[in-house]
Formats: structure tokens, C-alpha cells, sequence
């Protein structure tokens, strides 16, 4: 199937540092994410480095299907 052939070119293993004083004071977030090699979904792990004592963290995940949007 075109559609996924393209998404498994597209779609590497990322890594993201996020820094933000106001929430992470002097610290960061490390954010891997990994694509399934065997189907659609994603794996993703992270590493908290120096974060306030107390900080709370919140994932949403949104996923979406290859289509059309008329407006």
C-alpha cells in the first residue's frame, strides 16, 4: 500500500530536548520517539534531567489518517 511505504521513509527515530525555565527551571526533558517497524504507532521514552521537585508532566498523543479536508 502506497500510504504506508511512504510513512515508514518519512518517519525516523527522533530525539528532542525541550528547555523551558519557566517550567523546567534549570532543567530539561529528553524525548525519544521511535516509529513501529511493524505497523502504525509510535514508541516513545523520556528522561527528565534537573526538573523542579514536584513538576508534573501530561502526554497527549494525537494520531491522524492520510485524507482530505474540504473547507
Amino acid at each position: 500500500e502506497p500510504y504506508r511505504r511512504q510513512r515508514q521513509m518519512c518517519i525516523r527515530d527522533s530525539t528532542y530536548i525541550v528547555r523551558d525555565r519557566r517550567h523546567l527551571g534549570n532543567g530539561s526533558l529528553t524525548i525519544d520517539a521511535v516509529a513501529m517497524s511493524d505497523g502504525d504507532g509510535l514508541v516513545v521514552r523520556y528522561k527528565a534531567k534537573d526538573i523542579p521537585a514536584g513538576t508534573k508532566i501530561l502526554w497527549i498523543y494525537g494520531g491522524s489518517q492520510q485524507s482530505e479536508i474540504r473547507t
